[in-house]
């Protein structure tokens, strides 16, 4: 039986006192905790823009800035660093926010990225459309949205009986300091995710539709998200107790009415695309054929930071979810952990595992499942968990806590 013992109505003010307790409590608390990975983002953020500027985190490619005529706010605009002549796709979330109506041209596969519709049009209204302020806006919302996913993933570990402290191991996922890196929207949409989730489980009334409805803002920052949607509307489906069918019987509406407002924007939307761009952008990073991705990484040069960062953390993240489900721990943080662990896995396409860049950022939801599913694993299931994240941690002592300590050390002596 799939279970979510606290999918119930009903918290009260009492819920808010020890909301406000766990935020201050120095041992678990989950304010503490999105501040301190936070503030590491901020200071890498700081110390690289001392350097650089927000245009480097884009990786605008020059063939595609070329080949459009269609917006003058994107042809006229000299002050691209470009990144060789391809650039990354951060570069489309840019030109969109700067031009929604008119970027179609400047991008690879118009109706694909015109799906991931919302990071891009928050950093268009936040930067005005300004090629400049969008730039550093799409920077910002990254920032924001990691403070946000993390703060509330440790409030929802605190409430489920967990440390709070759990919720760093997935903000320090390198796929989340990549999407940071290049203005990729898989922070915004695992942080609508995570938001979704509390207000699923813990949730003022009408939780059903606020949980449903962010889960569909999640889906309008990365479609395949729409997993975690999926794996928790059974949650209302099977809800009580009883035999399956007569559960089945009083829950339908429930469930059926949750995936509508869950998948029904994105489904729109995808019409509204088909109809203006003459596709439904159906590219994405999944693959039909079984282990095409895996077979692409091990047929070329395996990078071994793919499979010590990525792949094996994955693999093992599966294994522990099946051992936890074979022990009868039938939680829907377990099977979303296995789920995503094999849609990644045997179905991410081959062009993901090109570099490590793009396995790890696409990646990242696997590292977001793993967390959720922690508290409710078995203990031998742990020590799997653990391993993945002692595997995925380990390359940003390096990428990130090193360099943040190096870099505010310089810039102290050097005001001294």
């Amino acid at each position: 039986m799939i279970r979510s013992r606290e999918a119930t109505v009903g918290r009260g003010a009492g819920d808010l006192v020890d909301s406000v307790r766990s935020a201050v409590d120095g041992r678990g608390s989950w304010l503490l905790v999105g501040l301190t990975v936070t503030f590491f983002y901020v200071a890498w953020t700081w110390l690289t823009l001392m350097q650089a500027s927000a245009q480097d985190f884009i990786h605008v490619g020059r063939f595609f800035v070329e080949r459009g005529h269609a917006s003058q706010t994107i042809s006229g605009f000299t002050g691209y660093r470009f990144d060789g002549n391809i650039g990354y796709d951060g570069e489309f979330n840019y030109f969109i926010a700067l031009d929604p109506t008119h970027a179609a041209p400047y991008i690879d596969y118009p109706a694909y990225r015109y799906t991931r519709i919302l990071y891009p049009m928050m950093a268009g209204i936040l930067g005005g459309h300004d090629p400049v302020m969008v730039a550093n806006a799409l920077i910002a919302i990254n920032l924001v949205m990691i403070a946000l996913g993390i703060a509330v993933l440790g409030a929802w570990l605190r409430r489920k009986g967990a440390t709070a402290w759990l919720a760093a191991v997935y903000g320090f996922y390198p796929g989340v300091y990549v999407a940071l890196q290049r203005d990729t929207s898989e922070i915004v949409a695992c942080s609508l995710v995570i938001i979704a989730i509390y207000l699923y489980d813990f949730g003022p009334r009408g939780r059903l539709y606020l949980s449903a409805l962010v889960f569909a803002l999640a889906a309008l920052s990365r479609e395949t998200i729409l997993v975690f949607a999926y794996v928790w509307s059974f949650g209302f489906l099977l809800a009580g107790d009883g035999a399956w069918s007569a559960r089945i019987r009083a829950n339908w509406p429930r469930f059926v009415l949750f995936l509508a407002i869950a998948f029904g924007p994105l489904l729109a939307w995808k019409v509204f695309l088909y109809v203006w761009l003459g596709s439904l952008g159906l590219q994405g990073v999944l693959s039909p054929i079984p282990f095409g991705g895996l077979h692409y990484l091990v047929r070329h040069e395996v990078e071994v930071e793919q499979m010590r960062t990525v792949v094996v953390p994955a693999l093992l993240g599966a294994g522990a979810a099946i051992f936890a489900i074979w022990k009868g721990v039938r939680r829907l943080e377990v099977w979303a952990l296995l789920i995503n662990g094999i849609l990644y896995m045997a179905f991410l396409s081959p062009a993901s595992f090109d570099d490590f860049t793009s396995s790890a950022r696409v990646t990242v939801p696997v590292a977001l499942a793993a967390v959720l599913a922690a508290p409710y694993l078995t203990q031998r299931a742990r020590l799997w968990f653990w391993a993945a994240a002692a595997l995925w941690l380990t390359p940003m002592i390096v990428w990130i806590l090193l360099p943040v300590e190096a870099g505010l050390q310089g810039v102290v002596l050097h005001r001294l």
